[in-house]
C-alpha cells in the first residue's frame, strides 16, 4: 500500500489555501485562478504552522485508501492554480488537420478524414492552440488549471482517431510512442 498520502504538500508563496467546511474542503486560490477539491469522507486537512506546508489526516484507519488519493488532488489543485497543464496532440495522417473556427472561437474544427468535420465545443477553462504551417496545423496544445477536465477533453478529441498499429495514423499525444505491427507478409 502507498504511503503518500502522509507526505505534506509544500504551498508555493503565490497561492493561498484556505480550509472550509469542518476541515473537509480545500480551497486554492492562485495567479491562474481558484478551485475547490470535494469532500472525501474520513479525511481532514490541517495546514501547518508556518502556512507553507498542508497535511491530509485520516479520521480512521478504514479510510487509508483515499489517503493518497486526497493528497494528489489538493496537490494537483496547488500546480494548477500556480502554473497551468499543458497537455499536447498530434495529428497523424494525410489531410488531418486542426483549427479554432474564426467566426466561433468556442468550437474546435477537426478535419480527420471522415466526409465531414468534427466540430466540437471547447470548455470555458481550457486554452486550446493549433500549431504548424499555414494549412496543415496538424498539433494541438491545451492548457488549463483543472488537470481532471483537461485530461478527459484531450481523450475527447483522441477518440475520434485513435492511432493505429500499421502506420501510426491517428491523434496521439507528442511524447507518446505508438508500439508497430508488421504487416501481412507473402
Amino acid at each position: 500500500m502507498s504511503y503518500i498520502g502522509r507526505l505534506p504538500i509544500k504551498i508555493p508563496e503565490e497561492v493561498s489555501v484556505s480550509i472550509a467546511g469542518d476541515q473537509k474542503t480545500v480551497v486554492v486560490k492562485g495567479p491562474c485562478g481558484e478551485l475547490s477539491s470535494k469532500e472525501i469522507s474520513g479525511i481532514t486537512y490541517k495546514i501547518g504552522s508556518e502556512g507553507s506546508a498542508l497535511n491530509v489526516l485520516l479520521e480512521d484507519k478504514k479510510y487509508k485508501r483515499f489517503w493518497g488519493l486526497a493528497r494528489t488532488l489538493v496537490s494537483n489543485n496547488i500546480i494548477g492554480v500556480s502554473r497551468q497543464f499543458i497537455l499536447k496532440l498530434e495529428l497523424v495522417g494525410v489531410g488531418y488537420r486542426v483549427s479554432v473556427q474564426e467566426a466561433n472561437p468556442t468550437v474546435l474544427e477537426l478535419k480527420l478524414g471522415y466526409s465531414h468535420d468534427i466540430l466540437l465545443d471547447i470548455p470555458s477553462d481550457i486554452k486550446v492552440e493549433c500549431l504548424g504551417p499555414d494549412k496543415a496545423r496538424n498539433q494541438i496544445v491545451l492548457s488549463g488549471k483543472d488537470k481532471d477536465l483537461l485530461s478527459k477533453f484531450a481523450f475527447k478529441i483522441k477518440s475520434f482517431r485513435p492511432p493505429e498499429p500499421y502506420k501510426g495514423k491517428g491523434i496521439k499525444f507528442v511524447d507518446e510512442s505508438i508500439r508497430r505491427k508488421e504487416g501481412k507478409k507473402k
